[in-house]
């Protein structure tokens, strides 16, 4: 026997997570003589390193002919930082996730009803978010409010949807801003986007893009900015 086996599938599909990869699926093979072989690999569980990580799958036929196959693995673990804008704090990940609001100073007590991307406190204190995709969670820093009775909304309020996305996103700022560039940049740091809009409330982006990991950049006025990952299905 010298034939090598024959991987299945010819190209492995690309795995994005937001959660740490605990679990992968063996892909497999048809060999000449051994018929059906599923694949090996050395690579440690759980894959928790941010970023790509290439995993080599390796048939054997059990009689000295091996053959290879790698496969990207992307874990982009959500974004737990939180912005303040003078007594609002707001949540940078914006999607589909769900958020509680919790007082750092009293063990993290959840603060009932305050489970939107922003929140107002209304006395001065330490708080921290719990952000969740529905499958695994982040907790953010805790952040000192001191109450002010200011409160300047500016990006603060901005909504980014639907995130995963097909082709269509929609930026909501929940008033109408007079000068915002809109960039979206790849995940090696390349602009393939670049708009201006004037007098928006709303804005749609048709974005015929390739699949994958995308970050969305809004600039009100050349000045203030702020960044959201977006994921292209």
């Amino acid at each position: 026997d010298t034939t090598a086996p024959v991987p299945d599938v010819a190209v492995l599909p690309d795995i994005i997570s937001e959660c740490e990869i605990t679990t992968l699926t063996p892909p497999t093979a048809t060999d000449n003589c051994a018929g059906n072989i599923t694949a090996t690999t050395d690579i440690n569980l759980p894959i928790n390193t941010p970023n790509l990580t290439l995993v080599t799958w390796t048939y054997d036929d059990g009689n000295n002919n091996t053959v290879t196959q790698t496969q990207a693995v992307y874990y982009f673990p959500i974004d737990n930082t939180v912005t303040q804008n003078n007594n609002t704090l707001t949540a940078t990940a914006s999607g589909n996730y769900t958020y509680q609001w919790g007082d750092c100073s009293n063990g993290f007590v959840p603060i009932n009803g305050e489970t939107g991307q922003s929140f107002t406190p209304t006395v001065s204190g330490n708080y921290a978010v719990i952000i969740s995709n529905g499958n695994c969670s982040v907790t953010s820093d805790c952040i000192n409010v001191t109450i002010s009775g200011i409160n300047d909304e500016s990006l603060s309020q901005l909504k980014v949807y639907p995130n995963p996305m097909d082709n269509e996103l929609t930026l909501d700022f929940g008033k109408i801003l007079n000068n915002v560039q809109v960039e979206i940049i790849n995940v090696i740091g390349q602009t393939i986007s670049n708009k201006r809009f004037k007098n928006r409330s709303i804005i749609h982006l048709n974005l015929d893009i390739s699949k994958g990991i995308y970050y969305l950049k809004v600039t009100k006025n050349n000045s203030e900015s702020k960044i959201v990952k977006i994921i292209k299905q």
